[in-house]
């Protein structure tokens, strides 16, 4: 128990990763894996928006481009009046660390961890190359099954 008048030692702060990673924030939009399920973002200009988890809670704020590049923002549980604070910043390629506190409190002094990692975002195959030669040659048949077709349209 604390005497008065006797210094007392701060209590520990957790600082979250401070990445050298460079980021923007295209690095942040689409899905998360975090502590509570999926988090989708969307963004506009510096800010953004989005949910997560099976609530779809509610997530919105600003991105700061200066070094470390971080995403500060709010938290508001759709079914409850909760509401908080959260940091987040890239730790990774695929991968963010941050804090997050209820209500108005800085989440990076003595906040939670709030993480997450990357979705896989799924593989768009490339069409195939094909040559001029080969791509007139599909004109001309789709344009003959055209013409059949519809033969009694084009002849009136």
């Amino acid at each position: 128990m604390p005497v008065e008048g006797s210094l007392q030692a701060a209590p520990k702060v957790q600082r979250i990763c401070e990445a050298k990673i460079h980021c923007d924030i295209r690095s942040w939009a689409g899905e998360w894996k975090i502590n509570w399920g999926v988090m989708k973002l969307h963004f506009d200009d510096e800010t953004f928006s989005g949910n997560y988890g099976p609530s779809q809670h509610a997530v919105s704020g600003r991105f700061d481009a200066k070094p470390p590049s971080v995403l500060r923002g709010c938290w508001q549980h759709t079914n409850s009046q909760s509401t908080g604070r959260f940091t987040f910043r890239i730790t990774g390629p695929k991968t963010f660390k941050g804090n997050w506190r209820s209500g108005n409190a800085d989440p990076d002094i003595a906040g939670r961890p709030w993480t997450g990692t990357r979705l896989l975002v799924p593989v768009v195959a490339s069409p195939k190359k094909i040559t001029l030669t080969q791509m007139k040659l599909k004109q001309a048949n789709h344009r003959a099954k055209f013409k059949a077709q519809y033969r009694e349209l084009l002849i009136a």
